[in-house]
């Protein structure tokens, strides 16, 4: 992948680790590549607490199945950037998946209302769908 040449000629490259993590979070969930993702993305919350940065920590932590530390990541980014499509989507599934279908109905609401295009808009119409049910 053309990020692992970045990041091995500069480390320190927020933005290849962030599109990595992201990309190894919703492509390659296997534990390995998971692990992977959280390395690349596990200091973004101390150095790099960008929303959309915040958001691949949180996205690759409810993934690894550590739900509560999801949410509290993803609210923090929400608070940053309370209208970014994806931030609601994500937030949505971590509360859906946690049981909180009221709560994540309107992120999952808010963030389809969007005419942004964001990657899980898909799943996110399927999670309202079973929100309503």
């Amino acid at each position: 992948m053309a990020y692992d040449a970045v990041l091995r000629m500069n480390p320190r490259n927020v933005f290849s680790a962030n599109n990595l993590a992201s990309l190894l979070a919703d492509h390659k969930s296997d534990a390995p590549n998971l692990e992977r993702a959280f390395l690349l993305s596990r200091e973004f919350e101390r150095e790099a607490p960008h929303p959309l940065f915040l958001d691949t920590l949180a996205w690759v932590r409810l993934k690894m199945g550590h739900l509560e530390d999801a949410l509290r990541i993803m609210r923090q980014a929400i608070v940053k950037a309370p209208d970014l499509p994806v931030l609601n989507y994500h937030l949505g599934a971590a509360l859906y998946q946690s049981g909180r279908n009221v709560e994540a109905k309107g992120y999952l609401a808010k963030a389809l209302k969007s005419t942004e295009q964001f990657q899980g808009r898909r799943e996110a119409q399927q999670l309202l769908a079973r929100t309503s049910g």
